[in-house]
């Protein structure tokens, strides 16, 4: 997904990620029996007039909010479920966030490395 968009006013943007790398859905009944690992990321950044917010994410929902202060406030929660709790921890340290401020605004963008998607010890 991409999104560019440009602030108005004094409104500004707070993202909230939910990130999820899953081997199973969540409503199945093997789900209980597996490992779960979850990490979180917090970044504010400033986001003056004119200024434009672009994001590349894949993974996941984007809620976006507006908010009086001129920042961007960037709140994502990565989680992984395995039948390995430390190759859960594993695969979502392959999963980072880049924020990157220019003059022409802030990006924020997801990054998966490129990893097996098992994550079963070998």
């Amino acid at each position: 997904m991409r999104l560019h968009g440009t602030r108005t006013g004094r409104a500004a943007l707070t993202l909230l990620f939910a990130l999820f790398a899953v081997n199973v859905l969540a409503d199945s009944p093997e789900e209980s029996s597996r490992d779960q690992f979850k990490r979180t990321f917090q970044k504010t950044v400033a986001l003056k007039p004119g200024q434009k917010l672009r994001i590349e994410h894949s993974n996941g929902t984007i809620k976006i909010r507006t908010q009086k202060e001129s920042q961007v406030s960037i709140s994502a929660t990565i989680r992984v479920s395995s039948s390995d709790v430390e190759g859960a921890r594993r695969f979502s340290e392959g999963i980072q966030i880049s924020v990157e401020e220019s003059p022409a605004g802030v990006s924020v963008r997801t990054i998966a490395s490129d990893m097996d998607t098992s994550i079963s010890k070998p």
